[in-house]
């Protein structure tokens, strides 16, 4: 949390609240939710039942679409789609948008960030989420207890960091 805040407050890369936007707003095309694995079937139902939902209030909530991928090619975006969201960031104070940075960074989704920072989802759901398909991997070969929990501990904690911090500056 310290670590959030120091940067806010001090932005050592010197960006503008404009820059720090745009950086925010390249997730959106790749989106980790948007990314849907057709090959493998039972993950593909898993993506579909836990994914969709929140890809579906992304775009109520911003009165937009957003079309899956099912390769590696970068999913299509409108330009209204990145309009509305980059409207909404812009909004946000510089402790806001560390948060929701530090979120979309570290869960490689700005729909999973917006969805935690607007009470959607907690941390722990963000981070499962967006390690839906290493978990699925893990059910069915099974987990690296030093590397796996590990490193979703770390995202927790860190996911968690941004959320308090978001919290904190909007009460």
């Amino acid at each position: 949390l310290m670590q959030l805040i120091n940067v806010a407050t001090d932005e050592p890369t010197g960006r503008s609240t404009a820059d720090q936007v745009e950086d925010i707003l390249k997730y959106l095309k790749t989106d980790t939710l948007r990314y849907l694995d057709t090959a493998q079937e039972q993950l593909l139902k898993r993506q579909e039942e836990e994914w969709k939902p929140i890809v579906s209030w992304f775009e109520s909530r911003y009165g937009v679409e957003l079309p899956y991928s099912d390769s590696m090619l970068v999913a299509e975006t409108s330009d209204q789609a990145v309009e509305a969201v980059r409207k909404h960031l812009l909004t946000l104070n510089k402790w806001e948008r560390m948060g929701v940075e530090s979120a979309t960074t570290g869960c490689k989704s700005l729909i999973l960030a917006l969805a935690l920072m607007e009470g959607k989802i907690d941390a722990a759901e963000a981070v499962d989420l967006s390690h839906l398909e290493t978990k699925f991997q893990v059910d069915r070969w099974g987990q690296v207890e030093w590397a796996h929990a590990l490193d979703w501990s770390s995202l927790r904690m860190s996911t968690g960091a941004a959320r308090i911090l978001y919290s904190w500056s909007t009460s």
